[in-house]
């Protein structure tokens, strides 16, 4: 399958239109009523608690027939190769070599990334619907500033925030990531998941991760 990234926004095309992919949702929506990954048409509801594909269109600034959160993600292995504009959804086991980082799920399919910062555990909320990284440290204004970034909340509003290039490691992979100061908004998600902070889709960019929830791993 073919997935483009428009705005910071993993978006997956399928034969109604683009979709936006959120790890970081429990719900998801389809205008269409529903759509087909693979293994047999999925039906979904076209609003939940005031969500819509058209508030999503606007607040992304293009046209997307809805958002495939966790509650579908979370049934298959996935990998996406951004590079390559391409992602592959399978109920079936998947291999792919790389560095392995165990996820941690809670609330019912949230997944969770231990990262490693300046000798201290973060742990971080892996959401692709994010697109930069969030940070809740005193160390953060520590690191080279990477500039302002205009971001949203679903039927809260847009923000904006400063960022940072923070380095990290996931695993024993080194990373470099750009991570925001959270706002208030911010802050109240993470808090309520007992999190630090969100790894977002900066970490696919220019790389092929695997994302295999059923198993508890990110392969990178």
């Amino acid at each position: 399958m073919r997935i483009n990234l428009v705005n910071g926004h993993l978006l997956l095309q399928l034969p109604d239109g683009e979709y936006i992919i959120d790890t970081g949702s429990p719900f998801s929506i389809s205008l269409a009523g529903g759509f087909d990954l693979g293994e047999g048409r999925i039906s979904l509801p076209a609003t939940n608690h005031g969500h819509t594909a058209a508030i999503f269109s606007e607040l992304v600034n293009h046209q997307v027939q809805g958002l495939i959160g966790f509650d579908i993600i979370n049934r298959y292995n996935v990998v996406f190769n951004v590079p390559s504009s391409e992602v592959e959804f399978s109920a079936a086991p998947l291999n792919m070599a790389g560095e392995t980082v165990q996820l941690a799920s809670v609330r019912g399919g949230y997944q969770i990334i231990t990262a490693i910062i300046n000798g201290k555990s973060y742990k971080l909320v892996f959401d692709t619907a994010a697109p930069v990284s969030y940070l809740k440290s005193a160390d953060l204004r520590t690191f080279p500033p990477a500039g302002k970034f205009a971001d949203f909340i679903p039927n809260l509003g847009e923000f904006s925030v400063d960022t940072f290039k923070v380095e990290m490691r996931l695993g024993t992979l080194a990373v470099e990531l750009r991570c925001g100061e959270p706002t208030t908004e911010v802050l109240a998600k993470i808090d309520d998941l007992g999190t630090t902070g969100i790894i977002g889709s900066d970490l696919l960019l220019n790389r092929k991760i695997g994302y295999f929830p059923k198993k508890g791993e990110l392969v990178i």
